[in-house]
């Protein structure tokens, strides 16, 4: 370049200065873990939460959550992650859970109406069947277990079966009805003694008769 020459005459040059943004955008602390129950009568729970904000030293920061507050989360946990984004496409995350329980018991159908049964011939007991009821659940299958179970040999009198619906998250729904075995058989003579003919005792016209009662058998109770 050459200087003043004393003519006022000039020369010049140029460069260009970049000033880039290497500083990522700063996301406040994610949301705490959430845990909620399942809504009623389904297996999955509509959730709420508020997006984190986030601070950058250049531009707008846009910050994107997934899944998204007001997603329908299944049960279990969802890991959500949230990034803010600025201007440069620099990022920050963060994340949290939301784990969705099951609180809701299974629901037994109606437990067998109460049984009234003759007992079984030549005992005191009966072998009982009935249908186990069936039952249902909002998120899984679920186990009917019935005491005593059918196909049982139920002594005379009166005994309680509890049905019990158990589903994964072991809660559970219960039932219960009657069975009672009766005893309709009545008892059996052996053979009376044979007709029996006797003098008269001597002076009077009676006569003192003995013989041996038949014997019986019965059912004996419980």
């Amino acid at each position: 370049m050459h200087g003043d020459d004393g003519s006022s005459l000039t020369d010049t040059c140029s460069f260009t200065v970049t000033v880039t943004d290497t500083q990522p955008p700063v996301l406040a602390a994610c949301p705490a873990n959430i845990t909620q129950a399942a809504d009623p009568g389904v297996c999955t729970a509509l959730v709420n939460y508020t997006a984190p904000s986030a601070t950058d030293n250049c531009s707008a920061v846009t910050v994107v959550c997934a899944p998204a507050a007001g997603t329908v989360f299944a049960s279990g946990t969802t890991t959500v992650t949230c990034t803010a984004t600025d201007g440069s496409s620099l990022t920050d995350t963060c994340s949290f859970t939301v784990t969705v329980t099951d609180t809701q018991p299974p629901v037994l159908a109606a437990c067998p109406a109460n049984i009234t049964q003759a007992a079984d011939p030549g005992v005191c007991t009966a072998l009982v069947n009935y249908t186990r009821p069936s039952a249902t659940d909002n998120c899984s299958a679920v186990t009917v277990v019935c005491a005593p179970a059918a196909g049982t040999v139920f002594a005379s009198g009166t005994t309680t079966v509890t049905c019990t619906a158990t589903d994964a998250s072991s809660l559970t729904d219960t039932c219960s009805f009657t069975v009672t075995v009766t005893d309709t058989q009545p008892p059996v003579l052996a053979a009376c003694p044979a007709n029996i003919t006797q003098a008269a005792d001597p002076g009077v016209c009676t006569a003192l008769v003995n013989y041996t009662a038949p014997s019986a058998t019965i059912i004996v109770q419980r």
